[in-house]
């Protein structure tokens, strides 16, 4: 389920900015709110996702936009009011061939306190820096990011997501930016919330996977 964080954007004109949402079939209200926003906005667009994986609906939301600059954002996360306009800067200035935020890890109850306090120490998550630098220090280099921006034309020319891919597309993607000469710069300005699972239950099977895909 790839959604965008429907945010105001009466700081953008209308004809610079899109927001595209690909949703995988959802269960819950997604796709009649986003339909209802779309309604009254014509810069956001619903399409259907029916192959459900992240990778297909990262593609075709990328296919069915207009823009020369993609921005990334899944349902679980929350991006800062200066996201889109940072990343825009530092693509344009020439800082970075990807660019984005680390991310700050938002758990509900206690339980998922406790595994959003994991997530956000290497203790919990290893070399992943961008789990665990969010406000600290300059904007860096960095291996990999999450919830990404680049121009389009790189993606069209490295090749887009990798559909075969049930999860970690964007690690592979990231991978073939990196082995293409590209520039990951992660700015610890704009940190991005990122809900985390509430059970243990949902986190081993998100860890799971990440495993087996890695």
């Amino acid at each position: 389920r790839q959604a965008a964080h429907l945010a105001p954007l009466e700081r953008t004109p209308a004809d610079r900015l899109e927001i595209v949402v690909a949703d995988g079939d959802s269960e819950d209200r997604t796709a009649g709110l986003v339909a209802g926003i779309a309604g009254r906005d014509p810069r956001v667009r619903l399409l259907r996702n029916p192959r459900l994986r992240a990778a297909a609906g990262l593609n075709a939301a990328i296919r069915d936009a207009r823009g020369g600059i993609i921005v990334r954002a899944d349902g679980h996360c929350v991006l800062p009011r200066d996201y889109v306009s940072t990343c825009v800067e530092m693509l344009l200035g020439g800082e970075a061939d990807i660019a984005g935020g680390p991310v700050r890890a938002v758990g509900v109850g206690v339980v998922g306190r406790a595994i959003a306090l994991a997530m956000s120490s290497p203790f919990g998550v290893g070399g992943a820096s961008f789990r665990w630098s969010a406000g600290s220090g300059g904007a860096r280099a960095v291996a990999h990011l999450p919830f990404i921006a680049c121009h389009r034309e790189l993606a069209e020319r490295v090749g887009l997501f990798d559909e075969r891919f049930a999860r970690n597309q964007d690690d592979e993607f990231s991978d073939r930016v990196t082995r293409a000469g590209g520039r990951i710069v992660m700015n610890p300005r704009i940190v991005v919330n990122y809900r985390t699972r509430a059970t243990l239950h949902g986190l081993w099977r998100q860890y799971f996977a990440y495993g087996y895909w890695k």
